[in-house]
């Protein structure tokens, strides 16, 4: 009989499906859609306060964590996101991610909608 791990294979990069810092930084630079489902914030999580973001990425569930204190204006989006999300009926949310300096993989990461 053949072991667990002889055919297993993680169908995430990151830890439970958590997007990677290596993984976010090819989502910028590949200009990648990809949808919002949810959005929550974790008032205590390990490393201070911050939104999860439950996303589909190329057809697959995952998850996107964004300091909550770090980008004022994105605390703010992702702030309404969470009541948006709440109430039950919210819409297809498509979005890119951008970096106020693109030549910096420490700068702002901003959250863009994508209109059709």
């Amino acid at each position: 009989m053949a072991g667990f791990f002889d055919d297993w294979k993680n169908k995430h990069v990151g830890m439970s499906g958590y997007v990677s810092a290596e993984e976010r930084d090819k989502i910028i630079e590949n200009e990648t859609v990809f949808q919002i489902t949810d959005v929550v914030l974790e008032p205590e999580a390990k490393y201070g306060p911050r939104f999860l973001l439950s996303i589909f990425l190329e057809g697959e569930p995952r998850k996107l964590t964004f300091s909550s204190t770090a980008v004022p204006s994105r605390a703010g989006m992702l702030t309404d996101m969470v009541d948006y999300f709440a109430n039950g009926e919210a819409g297809l949310t498509m979005v890119t991610l951008t970096r106020l300096d693109p030549t910096d993989n420490r700068s702002a990461v901003f959250i863009n909608p994508v209109t059709e």
